[in-house]
């Protein structure tokens, strides 16, 4: 490097924060268990399934049982405001046990949940994640620093490539079987290296005064019933329970065979290829958009919290790339949906980002995280145009959008709806700066319609338009036979604003010739509310017309149940 040390030291303090993002999955068949499942301490005990993982560094006695500390979300394995610079190494040793009664398979992951890149000293853009390279080898061998390298560098890899070791058993205490004498492990102990080669130069060097680049290095145990162990029905129940995703990609079933009319897809690493191959990021991979093509899913596919990357994207910049094909759960649930995106510019967010031309269906999302800018949505960010279908979000859903356009299904486009639901565990959340609906954001004019969908206990927030069904409707579309209840709509204006709240829909728009229908809808147990006072005409089942007209509707058989409206409007019908 053409630095000084001092200098070098300098540039480097401050570029690397890596936190520890830990999570234990099991699999989401397991029926047969009767216990509560607990994540507070970051185990899972579900009945007596429990495997828990410790840490130490490598100057602890691995023998010892103190030395060692229980991972939780909040560890931080690394030592505290380490000095980062060409040639800083972390060794750090991992040991998983099984604390439960019943015999277990897991795999450990190790894999970047966020980060934040920055301006290097030459005006680059800096990643860090492509200047820090990790490894793991068995075992709790005596390593220094200098030899813990040795042992892993012909085979590590950049902190941006994502590691799952192979499927690895685990044993209760005392575990025997009849007539053998083999040992059967209760615990496993690898060793993590991660250290910045000393090859790196000022390419990684943090300009000063940039935002300061960051990794949150995530760690995942994911455990599921071993086929050896009998339950009550027998010992091949749970055989089928999806193993998390890895942070890998597999596109081995497209190249077999292109052009298909059809493929089917069963692990989250070839569900992970698919978008990368729409996004055309996958490697040696012709771009392929699917148009005319079918994706089925054969199995349940758990994404284990891990950030997707959208099937399709947009982006203001750099243009669009959508996948304009069928997908097809075929009933089967994708579990664990966590997207973060901090960029500005892009648009279309869900588990698909951007579609067009497609068709939707047979899809259940169960548990869903989503943080972007606009056009978001759980199943779809932006079907452009298409049609979706018997497609479901439950559990744990949590859905934001920083400027426009959130949604438990669709984000915003022309499409119909039919058959749909978002339905949380407890309360969920959607909130947008600008527009959010229970089932859309946005339905743009055209003949569309939703018909039989339902919206359950969902907390929907809007600054400016919201409606438990779709927040912005446009002219010639119908919204029949659907259901809303235990939700709360809140309209988050800081200033006295038109009142573009409603049921089925917060704003709408009017064109002679082409009246919206709504028919045939329930709302039950609906609170109305908003943190400052609407003005002008509205009606409570529809919402605000853009002109502040009310003509254009044709609204029959609606039945409205306990509707608290605590809005104060200078005009309501």
């Amino acid at each position: 490097m053409t630095n000084s040390k001092a200098t070098k030291k300098a540039l480097f303090m401050s570029m690397l924060s890596l936190l520890l993002c830990f999570t234990m999955l099991m699999g989401a068949t397991f029926a047969w268990f009767t216990d509560t499942v607990t994540s507070s301490n970051n185990k899972i005990i579900a009945g007596n399934l429990d495997i828990e993982l410790y840490y130490q560094s490598i100057e602890k006695d691995p023998d010892k049982d103190e030395d060692w500390t229980k991972v939780t979300a909040e560890s931080n394995i690394f030592e505290k405001n380490a000095l980062w610079e060409p040639g800083y190494t972390e060794v750090v040793r991992l040991k998983a046990i099984n604390e439960g009664s019943l015999a277990l398979k897991y795999q450990l992951g190790v894999n970047v949940v966020s980060e934040v890149e920055s301006i290097n000293v030459n005006n680059g853009t800096l990643k860090l994640s492509e200047h820090i390279k990790y490894g793991i080898v068995d075992g709790d061998a005596d390593y220094t620093r200098e030899t813990a390298i040795a042992a892993v560098d012909a085979k590590a890899t950049p902190l941006a490539t994502a590691y799952t070791s192979d499927v690895i058993s685990l044993y209760p205490e005392g575990y025997t079987v009849e007539g053998s004498t083999e040992t059967f492990p209760k615990e496993k102990i690898v060793t993590l290296v991660v250290y910045m080669p000393t090859t790196v130069d000022n390419v990684a060097n943090h300009a000063k005064g940039k935002d300061v680049p960051t990794i949150n290095l995530g760690l995942n145990v994911n455990a599921t019933q071993l086929a050896a162990e009998v339950d009550s029905f027998d010992n091949t129940y749970d055989k089928d329970a999806p193993v998390a995703w890895s942070g890998k990609t597999n596109t081995d079933w497209y190249l077999d065979n292109p052009t298909a009319s059809e493929f089917e897809l069963s692990t989250a690493e070839e569900l992970a290829g698919l978008a990368a191959i729409v996004n055309g990021t996958a490697e040696g991979v012709a771009q392929d958009d699917f148009s005319g093509q079918t994706i089925k899913l054969a199995s349940d596919i758990d994404l284990g919290n891990l950030s997707w990357t959208t099937i399709g994207k947009n982006h203001d910049d750099e243009g669009a790339d959508p996948f304009k094909g069928t997908f097809d759960g075929q009933g089967n649930t994708v579990y664990n949906l966590n997207i973060n995106i901090e960029d500005n510019k892009r648009d279309s967010v869900g588990f698909i980002g951007y579609a067009v031309n497609a068709k939707i269906k047979g899809l259940t999302i169960e548990n869903v995280s989503i943080n972007a800018d606009y056009f978001v949505g759980a199943v779809v960010g932006k079907l452009a145009t298409g049609e979706i279908y018997d497609c479901h979000v439950k559990g744990d859903i949590d859905i934001v959008a920083r400027r426009n356009y959130a949604a438990g299904i669709v984000g915003d486009g022309y499409y119909s709806m039919e058959n749909c639901s978002v339905v949380a565990d407890g309360t969920g959340r959607i909130v947008s700066k600008a527009v959010a609906g229970g089932l859309c954001g946005r339905i743009n004019e055209g003949s569309h319609s939703i018909k039989n969908c339902v919206v359950k206990n969902m907390d929907i927030q809007s600054g400016q338009q919201i409606a438990a069904i779709t927040g912005f409707l446009h002219y010639g579309n119908t919204v029949t036979g659907c259901l809303a209840e235990n939700t709360t709509l809140t309209l988050t204006a800081t200033e006295p604003m038109k009142p573009a709240i409603g049921l089925v829909s917060g704003l709408w728009y009017y064109k002679e010739g082409a009246p919206i229908t709504i028919s045939g809808n329930t709302f039950r147990n609906i609170t109305v509310e908003a943190t400052a006072n609407a003005t002008g005409t509205a009606n409570i089942l529809y919402g605000w017309e853009w002109s502040d007209r009310l003509e254009g509707i044709q609204d029959s058989s609606n039945v409205l149940e306990n509707i608290s409206n605590n809005l104060v409007y200078s005009s309501i019908s």
